[in-house]
């Protein structure tokens, strides 16, 4: 027979178990044992690179009013006035930041 090792205090259960029968709380000891078993594979089969990402989130105040008063295309204009301004300085400093 074998055993599953309880993730809190490594006790040996039977597979049946539901629940550690030493600690007597917690996940079932397969449910640990699987979770362990898909975190290992998965981290193995991950390639890549850790890159920083800057996120800006901007809130134009009423913006629903204001491009109620403005025709279209001005909306337009400044709508892409206003996301562009914000882009400039992280873009600048994107170009310079070491990858």
């Amino acid at each position: 027979m074998s055993f599953m090792r309880c993730a809190k205090c490594g006790a040996e259960n039977p597979p049946e178990k539901k629940f550690c029968g030493d600690y007597g709380n917690g996940p079932a000891p397969q449910l640990a044992a699987t979770v362990h078993a898909l975190t290992t594979e998965r981290s193995e089969k991950v390639v890549g690179e850790r890159r920083h990402l800057t996120v800006l989130f901007c809130d134009l105040v009423d913006s629903t009013e204001i491009s109620a008063r403005l025709d279209p295309e001005e909306w337009s204009e400044l709508a892409a006035d206003y996301q562009r301004r914000p882009a400039k300085p992280s873009s600048a400093s994107a170009a310079t930041s070491p990858s």
